[in-house]
């Protein structure tokens, strides 16, 4: 398994580990980690060991859910923690994005989005539901977006950050703008520019979505492995 192929098997825990090691809230053992709680639900563990679990415990607490998502399930998991939430996903590799003229993107008038955005970020993936994005969710990477009459219609940008790739995400349209192929142009705009970094550019794509699976398969994009997104709780009473 060379490099890219680890880290993609386990995106969390490398980004965590690497690239986002700044934002990392780690365990004293060192063997669990998560992102602060406002900027994503997503937490890592290398190997599923008492010890890492242990250390899980300690960043997320008693009571509250630890989010994953990693190639394959956990094949072992102590009885103390209980799963909650259980989905299948694809995992996207970009192998061969298309030019910016060609999906006319190259004219496209983009935007930064940063704190100031925040706002509109948060009502516009409220309303599309792309997956988890959270108050602070915007300094995990570079979001663009696209804006009509001066509203933010389309966003797109990079969620999790390792050295060897960053992940597209929360990319979604406004009712009022699709049928533009934003979607698809915002994507290839971001893959072009993590291509650009010397990284590959992957994305994650829920099974039964099939419109998302149309479009990324559509710019270049090609499925690697399936993923499992899951959320488990500690059984035992909150802690303030």
């Amino acid at each position: 398994m060379d490099e890219l192929d680890q880290q993609l098997a386990n995106p969390a825990w490398h980004g965590l580990m690497t690239a986002q090691s700044v934002v990392a809230e780690t365990s004293s053992n060192g063997l669990a980690s998560r992102y602060p709680r406002h900027m994503s639900p997503f937490c890592a563990i290398d190997e599923s060991t008492p010890e890492s679990w242990q250390g899980l415990l300690d960043v997320v607490g008693v009571g509250r859910a630890a989010v994953f998502a990693r190639v394959d399930d956990f094949a072992w998991t102590p009885p103390d923690w209980t799963q909650i939430f259980h989905e299948v996903g694809t995992q996207y590799l970009c192998v061969s994005p298309p030019s910016l003229a060609s999906i006319g993107a190259d004219d496209l008038v983009l935007h930064d989005l940063g704190e100031p955005d925040s706002a509109e970020m948060l009502e516009l993936t409220g309303l599309t539901k792309p997956g988890p994005f959270l108050p602070r969710t915007h300094e995990m990477g570079h979001y663009i977006g696209v804006r009509q009459e001066g509203r933010l219609v389309a966003m797109a940008g990079e969620r999790v950050r390792a050295d060897a790739f960053s992940e597209i995400s929360a990319v979604c349209v406004h009712p009022d703008a699709r049928r533009q192929g934003l979607a698809a142009k915002l994507t290839t705009v971001l893959a072009h520019e993590i291509r650009h970094q010397g990284k590959a550019a992957i994305l994650h794509v829920r099974d039964g979505n099939d419109a998302a699976h149309a479009v990324y398969r559509g710019i270049g994009f090609e499925p690697t492995s399936h993923m499992a997104f899951s959320a488990w709780r500690h059984d035992g009473e909150p802690r303030d």
